[in-house]
C-alpha cells in the first residue's frame, strides 16, 4: 500500500470525525462531502485488498520487520522470499518477544506460511494469535520446521495481533501472505544449481562446517593421503567431549545426490556419526571412523524438499564430504592418489601421525643412531610414558606403491624397553613383529601391491624409541645410505659406547681424575658401577664392531671400592660368547675377543655389592686374532674344577653311545686338553689332576702351562 495514501486517508477520517461538532466549521454542502468521503473510502478499500498493501499497514511493530516492496529478501528452507514479516529474538539465551498488529475490519481471511529464517540461531519459538485482543490460537515453531501453512478467519475481528515468544536469537517469518483471494505478486524462488559449487554455497542453517574449492595440490584437502579439491569440512568442537555440526540443503529441484566421505588427515583421531534427515524425518544413520577408508554414498532426494545432515562428534576430528555430484553436475576436479618421485617425498606424505616424527639429515650430527650406525632418513616411533604403555602410529597412502623396504631398530641411548609393531593393510591386521631394545638391525619388506593404506602402529612399554630407517619404495632408494663407525684407536672405540647403564666411559688427563687399579693410574676406559651395598645390580654398554675384527682390554678392580665379586657376560650379536668371574683381589687380566663378522658387542656386569670394575688399555684391530680359550675351563666360569671333568665324562659317554652332544666349538676346544682332537676319559683325568694341583696350593693358574711342565 502507498503509505502516503494511507496517511491521507487517516487525515480525511480525522477531518470527517471533527465535523461532528468537536471543532466549529463554516456551513458546507454535507451531501457533497459525504459523497466525496464514500468515494475515498471505496478507493482506499480497493487499494488495501492486496497482500503487499496489507502487509505494509502493520503497526505497533516490535522486533518485527515488514518486507512488502520487493527491495529486500529473506530465506526459509533455502527458498527466497521478498514478501512477509520477519520476527526476531533479541537475546542469545533468554526470552524475548516480537509482535505486530493489523487492522482487519475490511479483510475476511488471511493465509501465510511460517518458517525459520535460514542461518539464524537454531532455537524455537511460540506464536500467539489475538483477534480483538482475545487469544484465539497458539502453536510452536521449530528451528528445523518446513514451511507451515496457516489460514485465519478474521471476518469478525477488527484487529489482528501476532506475538512470537523466542527462546533465543532465532528469526521466524510469516511469508507468502495472501489476503482474501489476493495472492502475493511475487512467488518464492526455489533454488536451482548449475554447478556443484552453487549447491555447496547454497547450504543453510550451517554450523561448524566450511567449504573448500581449489585446483592446486598445495591447497587441496587430504583424506587417506589422497588430494581432494572441492567439498565441505565438518568439524568437532571439543577435544574430549561431544559436539555437533549441521548443514541443510534445498533439494526441490534435485533428484539424486552422491558424494564421498572420509576423515581429514592429521586431525584428531576420534569418530563421528552422521544422521540424515529428509524433510525433518530421520531416514539414515552411519558411522564415520578416524581410520576409515574413504566411502561413497548416494541419496535419492526426488521426493524431498529439504535434506539435512547432522554430524555428532566424539572429539575434535574433521570429516569431509567431497567429490559431490548433484544429478548430472559433477565436481570439476575429482580426488586423486599421490605419486612419489623420491622416498623422502613418501616419508613427508605420511598422515594421521601420532608420536611419530620424520628425519632427513645430511650430517652425522643430525643423524639417528641405531646400533652405532648413523642413519640419515626415516621415521622415529616414540614411547610417551616412562612406565606405562603408549602407542605411536603412522599411515601411508600406497595406491601407487608395490613394495616398501627399510630397517627397523632400537634408537641408541633411548629407554631400554621393548615394543610390538602391528602392521595393518586397509585396516586389517596383517602381522605383528616383536621389537627388542637389544635387537640387531632388522630389514623389513612390506608388500603393499594389493592395498591402498598401510598403517604401522608401535605399542611401547616405556619411553623407548624405534626407527624405520633408510626407507625405499619399489626401486627408489634413500638418498644417503647408513654409515658404520670407524675407530682410530681404543679411546675412540670406548667413546662410541651406547645404551650405557650404570657404567661410564672416562678420558682423563690428570692424576687427580684418574682411576687406580692395583695402585696404578688409568686414564681411559669404561667403569662398571655396583649400585647397592647388599644386593645385586647390573651395569652394561654396547659398541658397534662392524669395522673391526678384534678387541683387547684389561680387566681390573677399581681401588678403594667395595671388595665384592662380580660376573661379566660378553654377548656378540646378542649371543653369549663368554662369562668371566671378576674378583676384588684379581690381578689385572688381559682379554682378547674375536669380533670378525659381528655387528655389536654387549658387555653386562652383575655386581654383588657396590664394587667397581673397569676395562682399560682398550685396543682395536682390523686383524683377525685367534682368541685363546682357557684349557680345561669347559663351562667358561673362569676356573678349572671337578665340574669341568664331569662335563667331559658326560660328553664322552654321549659320543660313545650316539647320544645327544651338548658341547659347542668353544667347549670342545677347552675339553680337548691333550689336543688329540678327541674328547675322552683321558681329558677328564688331566682336568681332575690339575684341579687337585690348584686345590692343594699350586700357583700355576694356566692348565696349558702346567701340562707343559708335567711333560718335562
Amino acid at each position: 500500500m502507498n503509505l502516503k495514501r494511507i496517511v491521507t486517508g487517516l487525515i480525511a477520517g480525522v477531518v470527517i470525525c471533527s465535523s461532528t461538532g468537536v471543532y466549529p466549521h463554516a456551513a458546507m454542502n454535507y451531501a457533497a462531502a459525504a459523497e466525496t468521503a464514500d468515494k475515498a473510502e471505496t478507493e482506499e478499500k480497493e487499494e488495501a485488498l492486496t497482500a503487499e498493501s496489507f502487509l505494509a499497514g502493520g503497526y505497533d511493530a516490535k522486533n518485527a520487520t515488514i518486507y512488502s516492496d520487493g527491495s529486500k529478501t529473506f530465506n526459509m528452507n533455502g527458498r527466497t522470499y521478498n514478501q512477509g514479516v520477519v520476527f526476531a529474538g533479541r537475546y542469545e539465551s533468554s526470552e524475548s518477544t516480537a509482535s505486530i498488529n493489523y487492522n482487519t475490519k475490511d479483510v475476511s481471511s488471511l493465509s501465510w506460511v511460517w518458517g525459520h529464517v535460514d542461518n539464524t540461531a537454531m532455537k524455537g519459538a511460540t506464536v500467539s494469535i489475538y483477534l480483538d485482543d482475545v487469544l484465539t490460537d497458539k502453536y510452536v515453531l521449530s528451528e528445523n520446521m518446513l514451511q507451515q501453512k496457516n489460514s485465519l478467519d478474521v471476518s469478525a475481528a477488527s484487529v489482528l495481533k501476532i506475538s512470537v515468544t523466542f527462546a533465543g536469537k532465532a528469526k521466524f517469518a510469516m511469508a507468502d501472505v495472501a489476503v482474501d483471494d489476493m495472492k502475493p505478486v511475487t512467488s518464492p524462488v526455489v533454488p536451482t544449481y548449475n554447478s556443484v559449487d552453487a549447491f555447496i554455497q547454497g547450504r543453510y542453517n550451517s554450523t561448524y562446517n566450511s567449504s573448500f574449492s581449489t585446483v592446486s595440490d598445495l591447497d587441496a584437502q587430504r583424506i587417506n593421503g589422497r588430494y581432494y579439491y572441492q567439498g565441505i569440512i565438518f568439524s568437532g568442537r571439543f577435544n574430549s567431549s561431544a559436539s555437533s555440526a549441521t548443514a541443510s540443503f534445498n533439494t526441490e529441484n534435485i533428484d539424486k545426490l552422491s558424494f564421498s566421505m572420509g576423515h581429514i588427515d592429521n586431525t584428531q583421531m576420534t569418530n563421528a556419526t552422521v544422521s540424515v534427515y529428509h524433510d525433518d524425518v530421520l531416514v539414515d544413520k552411519f558411522a564415520l571412523s578416524a581410520t576409515m577408508e574413504i566411502s561413497d554414498y548416494s541419496i535419492d532426494v526426488s521426493k524431498t524438499a529439504e535434506l539435512r545432515f547432522i554430524i555428532d562428534f566424539d572429539g575434535k576430528a574433521s570429516f569431509a564430504m567431497t567429490d559431490i555430484t548433484i544429478d548430472t553436475n559433477t565436481a570439476p576436479k575429482t580426488g586423486k592418489s599421490p605419486t612419489y618421485g623420491t622416498s623422502e617425498m613418501f616419508i613427508s606424505d605420511v598422515y594421521n601421525v601420532q608420536n611419530v616424527s620424520s628425519f632427513t639429515a645430511v650430517s652425522d650430527l643430525e643423524s639417528v643412531k641405531i646400533n652405532g650406525r648413523n642413519y640419515y632418513q626415516g621415521l622415529l616411533f616414540s614411547g610417551v610414558y616412562s612406565s606405562s604403555k603408549s602407542t605411536s602410529i603412522v599411515d601411508f597412502n600406497v595406491e601407487n606403491v608395490d613394495t616398501i623396504k627399510g630397517t627397523f631398530g632400537h634408537v641408541d641411548n633411548t629407554a631400554m624397553t621393548n615394543a610390538v609393531l602391528s602392521v595393518y593393510k586397509d585396516n586389517v591386521l596383517s602381522e605383528k613383529i616383536e621389537l627388542d631394545c637389544n635387537m640387531l638391525f632388522s630389514d623389513v619388506v612390506f608388500d603393499v601391491a594389493d592395498c591402498k593404506n598401510l598403517r604401522l602402529s608401535v605399542t611401547h612399554n616405556g619411553k623407548d624409541k624405534f626407527a624405520l630407517a633408510e626407507i625405499g619404495i619399489d626401486e627408489i632408494k634413500a638418498k644417503k645410505s647408513f654409515v658404520t663407525p670407524d675407530y682410530k684407536d681404543g679411546k675412540a672405540f670406548a667413546a662410541s659406547a651406547f645404551d650405557i647403564y650404570n657404567a661410564n666411559t672416562f678420558d682423563f688427563v690428570s692424576e687427580l681424575e684418574a682411576y687406580k687399579v692395583n695402585n696404578e693410574s688409568c686414564y681411559n676406559g669404561i667403569v662398571f658401577n655396583g649400585q647397592y651395598s647388599s644386593s645385586t645390580s647390573t651395569s652394561s654398554f654396547v659398541i658397534n664392531t662392524e669395522s673391526i675384527n678384534s678387541i683387547s682390554w684389561v680387566w681390573g678392580h677399581v681401588d678403594e671400592t667395595a671388595l665384592s665379586d662380580s660376573t661379566a657376560k660378553i654377548y656378540l650379536d646378542n649371543v653369549l660368547a663368554e662369562e668371566i668371574i671378576l674378583t676384588s683381589g684379581m690381578v689385572p687380566t688381559k682379554q682378547s675377543i674375536d669380533v670378525s663378522g659381528v655387528s655389536k658387542i654387549r658387555v653386562v656386569v652383575t655386581n654383588k655389592g657396590k664394587a667397581k670394575y673397569v676395562i682399560k688399555d682398550i685396543e682395536v684391530s682390523d686383524e683377525i686374532v685367534e682368541v685363546k680359550i682357557p684349557l680345561g675351563d669347559v663351562d667358561s666360569d673362569g676356573s678349572v674344577s671337578s665340574v669341568d671333568a664331569s662335563l667331559v665324562l658326560a660328553e664322552y659317554a654321549a659320543i660313545s653311545t650316539n647320544g645327544t652332544l651338548t658341547f659347542d666349538d668353544k667347549a670342545k676346544k677347552a675339553a680337548d686338553v691333550n689336543k688329540d682332537d678327541k674328547i675322552d676319559s683321558s681329558d677328564a683325568s688331566s682336568i681332575l689332576a690339575f684341579y687337585a694341583y690348584t686345590s692343594t696350593g699350586g700357583i700355576e693358574t694356566d692348565m696349558e702351562k702346567w701340562l707343559e711342565t708335567q711333560a718335562e
